[in-house]
């Protein structure tokens, strides 16, 4: 998911934030061990950023965006792990990126082969409409603001059911 200029960076660091203040809301306050990796990751992402936002100077590649992955799946796992509620608001902001990769993944699954390189994510597709990274950008940090965030802290206080949120969190996120 590193396609263009500062996504996947941008991303993670939504991803960070989001979860360690979940994390905090779910634990009444108390800090978890997920968090404590989550800070170190989000200051390491942070100074990579200066170099990644468009026009990139520095690009992220495969193998940085595979262990970026890797190492926020673990986490969340261990987020979960701590607190099963977690779970729903980890699915909630990584709904960008979850909904772009298993529609793309399945779309070329009936129809191409997944070992040819592509351009077919949804992020893509719109840096192509826009003309820029930068805008795209711009969208998926509003996304993740305005709604994902938000829905997110609704789960991590138990407001509403996770699953359910969760279901309402990926509606407009799946046609963007």
């Amino acid at each position: 998911m590193d396609g263009i200029d500062g996504l996947a960076s941008i991303e993670a660091l939504f991803v960070c934030i989001g979860a360690v203040i979940c994390g905090l809301i779910a634990n009444d306050g108390g800090f978890l061990n997920s968090s404590i990796i989550l800070t170190i990751l989000f200051f390491s992402i942070l100074g990579f950023l200066s170099w990644n936002i468009p026009p990139a100077k520095i690009f992220m590649g495969d193998a940085c965006s595979g262990f970026l992955g890797f190492i926020m799946s673990t986490v969340s796992v261990l987020a979960t792990l701590e607190n099963n509620i977690l779970f729903w608001c980890w699915i909630t902001l990584l709904a960008v990126f979850i909904s772009d990769a298993t529609s793309t993944l399945v779309r070329r699954l009936l129809g191409e082969s997944i070992h040819i390189a592509h351009r077919s994510h949804a992020y893509q597709h719109a840096a192509q409409y826009f003309g820029s990274h930068k805008v795209v950008v711009k969208y998926v940090i509003m996304i993740n603001i305005l709604w994902l965030l938000p829905l997110s802290i609704l789960i991590a206080f138990e407001v509403l059911d996770g699953f359910f949120v969760s279901f309402v969190a990926y509606v407009p996120v799946i046609f963007w």
